[in-house]
């Protein structure tokens, strides 16, 4: 058998209140809280604090330290900017394809010059990427032959930790210069 068991709740009591509407042409009652003096002083005073408060003169470092990189950033990985090309970096990947044209005489072949011309160059101060087409130029029975001899591009991971590196350190040498400078201390 089971027992049931039965807990005692004590009984409650239900109060409705219905809000008094003011009549037309009266002014709406607005509710009264219980403020303490004391703080009434304090939120008066805070209030006041915060009106007058000004920013820091050192506070705006992080934003303008930033802003130098991006800028320096765009300057070193943009096409704007001329870099030295390291032919023989450690990590590069490099690739070559012969030319789609030969030249080619039935008589004598004058001499044959070459020449190399920069398709891409990206990177400041050092190029991370650039791809070169070489023509070839001669002449044969009194005409002259050119023809594209091949292409090259390379690649240099080193060059973009390079590329990376000089804006991310100006920036934050910008950033705590800012900072020493513009400290009222």
């Amino acid at each position: 058998m089971h027992a049931g068991q039965q807990t005692a709740q004590p009984p409650t009591a239900s109060v409705s209140v219905s809000p008094v509407l003011p009549q037309p042409g009266q002014a709406t009652p607005q509710p009264q809280q219980a403020v303490h003096p004391h703080a009434a002083a304090i939120g008066k005073e805070a209030a006041e604090h915060h009106q007058r408060k000004e920013p820091h003169p050192t506070a705006h470092a992080g934003l303008i330290g930033f802003g130098v990189f991006v800028v320096l950033g765009i300057l070193c990985f943009a096409p704007m900017l001329p870099g030295k090309i390291w032919h023989d970096a450690p990590g590069s990947s490099q690739a070559f394809s012969t030319g789609d044209q030969n030249l080619s005489c039935l008589g004598t072949l004058g001499p044959v010059t070459t020449t190399e011309s920069f398709d891409t160059k990206l990177g400041f101060p050092v190029v991370y990427n650039y791809a070169t087409t070489s023509h070839m130029r001669a002449e044969c029975g009194g005409k002259a032959q050119t023809a594209v001899g091949g292409h090259t591009s390379q690649f240099n991971p080193i060059a973009v930790a390079i590329d990376f590196a000089i804006p991310l350190g100006l920036s934050i040498i910008t950033a705590k210069l800012w900072r020493k400078f513009r400290s009222t201390d």
